[in-house]
């Protein structure tokens, strides 16, 4: 895995995601409304900025079910190359390895990086302070089911030049 590369966990045009719980009446407040079944993927089809001026772009989701709704990157269960959330998690449990989660000097989430050996290549897998509700619901359950041996790795706190 080189440093470049996007993590498949990480929204991009042509990504897959999927929707464990569904989405009920999802949509601006007054614009149309969307609900998707649970247990749904979908593929990012488009990546436009939200606001002028601010990097914070909003993802087009064309769902299995030929619907479309918009979302921030926090929200996105991003599964990869992955067809559905079961080959994510096979593949996770398959070819997991190199597990590091970093925490903050007062132990908060910070970070989540592995790699998942996948046929000949070695995918990355990583998860942000924006992702933490993604990798607490999601990931963190799996990995604790599997086994798979996570190095916590602590950040000192800085000192404060005078």
């Amino acid at each position: 895995m080189t440093p470049t590369e996007t993590p498949i966990t990480f929204p991009d045009v042509g990504r897959r995601v999927w929707t464990v719980h569904g989405l009920q009446d999802h949509g601006p407040i007054d614009g149309p409304k969307t609900s998707v079944p649970a247990n749904t993927g979908g593929v990012i089809v488009d990546a436009t900025s939200a606001d002028p001026g601010m990097d914070n772009l909003l993802y087009t989701v064309k769902w299995d079910t030929g619907q479309y709704t918009k979302h921030y990157f926090r929200e996105l269960l991003c599964i990869g190359e992955f067809q559905t959330l079961a080959d994510f998690k096979q593949a996770l449990r398959d070819g997991g390895e190199s597990a590091k989660r970093t925490l903050g000097p007062q132990g908060g989430f910070r970070e989540f990086s592995m790699s998942i050996r996948h046929g000949n290549r070695l995918l990355p897998v990583r998860y942000i302070s924006g992702q933490k509700a993604i990798y607490e619901a999601f990931l963190l359950p799996l990995l604790n089911e599997i086994g798979l041996k996570v190095d916590d790795i602590k950040l000192e706190k800085r000192s404060r030049a005078n």
